[in-house]
């Protein structure tokens, strides 16, 4: 049975990427650190981690091939930190 509550690895994430969009973190140094830190994250348990990890890896994929703009792809982070915010809250 896998974790539906977001744990540690998900906040992460989301630290990380609020750190990007703040100017804090370079894209090539968010990505340097997802995908050491996000490798082989079907084997954590957490499946909030495990989605959020899927839909980055998916958009930096199709950004990195030109399907996306920056500005998009900086939309798409923004979309996924305020996503959290609900859940920070509730917790």
């Amino acid at each position: 049975m896998t974790d539906r509550m977001p744990n540690n690895l998900y906040w992460e994430i989301v630290s990380h990427l609020q750190a990007h969009l703040l100017g804090f973190e370079s894209l090539d140094a968010f990505e340097d650190w997802f995908a050491a830190r996000s490798w082989n994250i079907h084997q954590s348990g957490d499946q909030a981690a495990i989605d959020l990890v899927s839909d980055i890896e998916l958009r930096l994929a199709e950004f990195s091939n030109g399907h996306w703009s920056d500005d998009e792809l900086q939309r798409f982070f923004l979309e996924k930190v305020v996503t959290a915010l609900p859940r920070e809250i509730a917790t």
